[in-house]
């Protein structure tokens, strides 16, 4: 399901079977799919809790959400302040920080397993450093760094929908 008609036109052209529209839009039914991926969509959305809980819904016990935002508490949100990309407002309408994200998984009824960190160029455009190798070779480096701190550009989290009867503090 892809909101984006391009998006859905590439998808179909390898031979992928995918729909245009929202969630908020298909009948899907309860406990239908193994898997759900909402990259780059929950800042988007303006009750990100009653998607979430959607995804929930749609997913059979034991299936896997795979959960990708913004960073609002990274490193590079932190240094740029106001003019950091992710803000984007008013196109991104929530921001996450890895606690808030967490807080938002487990109110939906999921429970986050793995949460990783990922960068996508801590500086891009023309900085000087990258119009060199060594100079590209910092940025990567730093990059990495970054997202072993937990302080990337973004947050992804695998969250899992409890097996029928299990609690979602694991209990």
């Amino acid at each position: 399901l892809e909101i984006s008609e391009t998006a859905v036109e590439n998808a179909r052209r390898l031979g992928l079977d995918v729909r245009a529209g929202s969630l908020e839009g298909e009948a899907f039914g309860p406990d239908e799919f193994d898997v759900v991926r909402l990259w780059s969509v929950l800042e988007h959305v303006p009750h990100s809790g009653l998607a979430l809980s959607e995804v929930t819904k749609l997913l059979k016990p034991g299936g896997w959400a795979i959960l990708q935002v913004p960073n609002a508490g990274g490193f590079t949100a932190r240094l740029t302040g106001s003019r950091w990309p992710g803000w984007d407002v008013p196109a991104h309408l929530v921001h996450f920080t890895r606690s808030t994200l967490e807080r938002a998984v487990l109110a939906s009824g999921m429970v986050p397993v793995e949460f990783h960190s990922c960068s996508v160029g801590t500086m891009t455009g023309r900085h000087p450093w990258l119009k060199s190798t060594p100079g590209r070779i910092a940025v990567f480096l730093t990059d990495q760094l970054f997202d072993l701190l937990g302080a990337g550009d973004t947050i992804m989290v695998f969250a899992r929908k409890p097996l029928n009867g299990e609690s979602v503090g694991g209990d």
